[in-house]
């Protein structure tokens, strides 16, 4: 073979072989293949929920390359993988955080030219975004138990705040076109967090729509370069990602199982399942103190009742309770996917019930493992609900604005006449209800409102903080009529 030829082989190998390192990146103890012993009476089809896509058409791989462009979260991840960590990160996410907070602050207002000089730092990280969602498909596989790492999810947040710097930089310059293309690509990385994705990651996913829906988009209704050709497209963006989107709280109450499961194997069993060869999981045999210890890790100061030592006197002495604690496990998880937790109050109702029929007992003659790891599913039937609340929010803010750029300024005669215009089927509907959102003048000024998770309608009147507070209604202020 000539030198050339030789060359030319050398150089399709090398770039093959880097190739191959970027599939090859992944999360620190990474599970794929589902274990054979989750699938054992499982209360819902294990093996469909770790269904993986071809390698060739999974997004993770390349995300987890974009994502450390944002942060210092991924370092180990890099590294794992033989690559240099991206220098400065650190101070780059201090810099998102702290200016991001200033948008729209009245005292020590953002800096435009610190956040011009930060966004161009970022452009590599939006470019490595954009060539990771070519692929169609993504699931992020992590490990099994409540051990596992999700750097991911930490630096997801970061690119959700540096693209609402994005839209507050387009929206001040009147440029609203690239900044769309900037919140739907924030949208599809906020859906691909979604599958395989845990209670955590699915709060993440949904907070990622509140910036969003809740930051970002106004920013964009107030611009002077709104055009109702942007609203249209606003809408269609809205629509498209509620529609692609998992159940965030389905997927939620399945993740918790596999972490319930497999933490309750270690115990019992005193077997920890762990990453092996391609992924797939391989039993390391732990002695009882090294179960209590990982499960002592994961109490909370308050929920500590001994020691890690008098702990595993009391995981040996479990031994009658052990079917129970499955049993109990299986209800919740059961009962979570059943078709009567479709709704939010419906979903907080049932986990009361469940809390009381199964744990109520006293420790240590209890099932007191899911006493202490039973996760809040109203917590995620929250989270779910506040998700899909921000998007509709937003979809009947965008349609007021457009019925005020198309008629003069003047307020809708009602939301439903805007929504229709707007290309809507109608109002739409209230998660946290039975019936469509609401609007309201609250201190002159036009808001669209959900009553909230207490159900009740305050008529806009009493601001239950997004959900955060038991009572009063999500109030959504609509945008300022069109400059």
């Amino acid at each position: 073979m000539g030198g050339k030829a030789a060359a030319w082989v050398v150089l399709v190998l090398a770039s093959a072989t880097a190739a191959a390192a970027a599939e090859e990146l992944r999360l620190p103890g990474a599970v794929g293949p589902c274990p054979a012993w989750l699938k054992d009476d499982a209360p819902f089809d294990v093996g469909t929920f770790f269904a993986q896509p071809r390698a060739e058409e999974d997004a993770a791989p390349l995300y987890l390359e974009a994502l450390a462009e944002f942060g210092p979260d991924l370092e180990a991840t890099l590294e794992a993988a033989g690559r240099a960590p991206v220098a400065g990160t650190k101070g780059r996410q201090e810099r998102i955080l702290a200016l991001f907070a200033a948008i729209g602050r009245d005292a020590d207002p953002a800096d435009p030219e610190a956040v011009d000089a930060l966004l161009a730092e970022l452009d590599e990280g939006f470019r490595k975004l954009a060539d990771a969602q070519r692929r169609p498909a993504c699931v992020f596989k992590t490990g099994l138990g409540y051990d596992a790492l999700l750097p991911h999810a930490q630096q997801a947040r970061q690119v959700a705040r540096a693209a609402t710097l994005r839209a507050w930089r387009g929206a001040d310059a009147g440029e609203i076109d690239r900044p769309i293309g900037d919140l739907e690509m924030t949208l599809r990385l906020a859906r691909d967090l979604g599958p395989r994705g845990g209670a955590i990651v699915q709060l993440v996913s949904a907070a990622m729509d509140g910036q969003v829906f809740n930051n970002a988009v106004p920013l964009l209704l107030d611009s002077r370069g709104l055009r109702v050709e942007h609203c249209d497209r606003l809408i269609a963006a809205m629509g498209r990602h509620e529609a692609a989107g998992v159940d965030r709280f389905q997927t939620g109450v399945k993740a918790e199982y596999v972490a319930l499961r497999t933490t309750l194997r270690l115990l019992r069993e005193n077997r920890r399942a762990v990453a092996g060869p391609g992924g797939r999981a391989v039993d390391e045999k732990v002695t009882p103190l090294q179960a209590a210890e990982a499960l002592d890790a994961l109490m909370s100061p308050e929920d500590r009742r001994t020691d890690p030592r008098g702990l595993a006197v009391l995981i040996r002495a479990h031994g009658p309770w052990w079917d129970r604690e499955r049993e109990v496990m299986d209800d919740f998880t059961r009962t979570m996917l059943s078709p009567a937790a479709s709704r939010y109050a419906d979903r907080a109702r049932l986990h009361d019930e469940l809390m009381a029929k199964h744990l109520g007992g006293r420790f240590p003659r209890s099932p007191w493992v899911c006493q202490l790891l039973i996760p809040d599913y109203k917590l995620l039937a929250l989270t779910a609900a506040r998700g899909e609340c921000y998007n509709r929010a937003a979809r009947a803010r965008v349609a007021i604005a457009r019925w005020r750029l198309t008629h003069g300024g003047a307020d809708p005669v009602d939301l439903a006449a805007a929504c229709r215009e707007a290309g809507l089927p109608g109002t739409p509907a209230d998660p946290f209800g039975d019936g469509p959102l609401g609007t309201a003048s609250v201190d002159g000024t036009l808001v669209v409102y959900s009553v909230g998770p207490d159900g009740v309608d305050d008529r806009g009147l009493k601001d239950s903080n997004l959900g955060r507070e038991p009572l009063g209604d999500l109030i959504f202020a609509a945008p300022a009529a069109p400059r």
